[in-house]
């Protein structure tokens, strides 16, 4: 009920398939809110684009994974030498984060990244025997962990911007009783799902 008060009611919300390509959803769909990667968002306003950032959504890095087959033997960013390694789209924050994983092994060059759209796809992708690493997310990977074996993640990060709340210009402007109840709604999302975890688990799943 956060998202229906006097000042604002959100009724469905459209998802973006990651990078840059939920910024384009975002302006071509004149859509004035949304939650998008720190990276894509980041390119956006130095493009020009009449974007700011309002609130901080994720930070952290932990929930990123990239996986193998099993029976791969690729356990770690060394393996994938000479390998194919998915993420969902260009300027997304998995792109990011798997060229600084390779730069952080001394790989850089040495594996191919291929952008794979949703995530869903990515998986598809590598059991097809597309790519050799792909990018899962909680809670698919909870629920898979028997289908598939960490090939690296990104646990020695610090804690870090992943996703950021942005708002257009024009809101803004014109209406900034809607948007702070839209930062407020966030935040009492936020501090709900941490005080009652196995309910906000459950309202979740429903979508």
């Amino acid at each position: 009920g956060y998202y229906k008060t006097p000042q604002v009611e959100v009724t469905d919300f459209m998802t973006g398939g990651g990078g840059g390509t939920a910024v384009r959803n975002m302006v071509g769909g004149n859509l004035d809110y949304g939650v998008i990667s720190t990276s894509a968002i980041l390119s956006a306003i130095k493009s020009g684009l009449d974007i700011k950032i309002v609130h901080g959504a994720v930070r952290t890095m932990a929930d990123l994974f990239w996986v193998s087959m099993p029976n791969s033997g690729i356990k770690s960013i060394q393996d994938l030498k000479g390998k194919k390694i998915g993420f969902t789209r260009p300027k997304s924050i998995s792109e990011t984060m798997a060229k600084w994983k390779l730069k952080q092994a001394g790989m850089e060059g040495q594996a191919t990244l291929v952008s794979l759209g949703a995530v869903g796809a990515g998986l598809s992708a590598l059991e097809s025997g597309g790519v050799d690493a792909a990018l899962i997310l909680e809670p698919l990977w909870s629920a898979r962990k028997g289908r598939y074996q960490i090939a690296f993640d990104l646990a020695e990060l610090p804690p870090m911007s992943q996703m950021v709340g942005v708002a257009s210009g024009k809101l803004i402007k014109e209406q900034p009783e809607v948007l702070r109840a839209l930062v407020k709604a966030w935040d009492q999302s936020v501090t709900y799902t941490y005080a009652n975890g196995d309910e906000a688990a459950r309202i979740i799943s429903k979508r």
